[in-house]
């Protein structure tokens, strides 16, 4: 069964997310695929508004 990848970068794919946004930032977990790895790993993350991508 295919996953859908909501982002993918160099480092990994992203699979799954949920996010709290404020003012200047936006806290999340995330569900990769850590492609040099190939294994799932859960993360947490935080994005500057200014850098932001459309989640």
């Amino acid at each position: 069964m295919s996953k859908k990848i909501i982002k993918e970068t160099k480092y990994c794919k992203i699979l799954s997310q949920a996010s709290v946004v404020d003012d200047e930032y936006t806290y999340c977990i995330e569900r990769i695929h850590v492609k040099a790895k190939n294994r799932e790993e859960i993360r947490f993350s935080l994005y500057y508004k200014k850098y932001m991508y459309n989640i």
